[in-house]
């Protein structure tokens, strides 16, 4: 199972590589070893607009 998951994280990240323009390139090519140690490490936690909402996510926009 866990060379299933790695294999889609793997295909993932190199399909997104294919997304990005040339100034991105250099980047991504840093970035993109480290992410799925990065992804691994829990995050710091709910950040203000998750602790209001109770929601997980995308902070809702403001109401127009």
């Amino acid at each position: 199972m866990q060379r299933q998951t790695d294999s889609l994280t793997y295909a993932h990240f190199a399909a997104l590589g294919h997304l990005l323009t040339p100034a991105q390139l250099p980047r991504w090519q840093q970035l993109a070893p480290t992410l799925p140690r990065r992804l691994q490490q829990p995050g710091p936690g709910p950040g203000p607009d998750e602790q209001r909402s109770g929601q997980r996510g995308w902070p809702r926009r403001p109401a127009a």
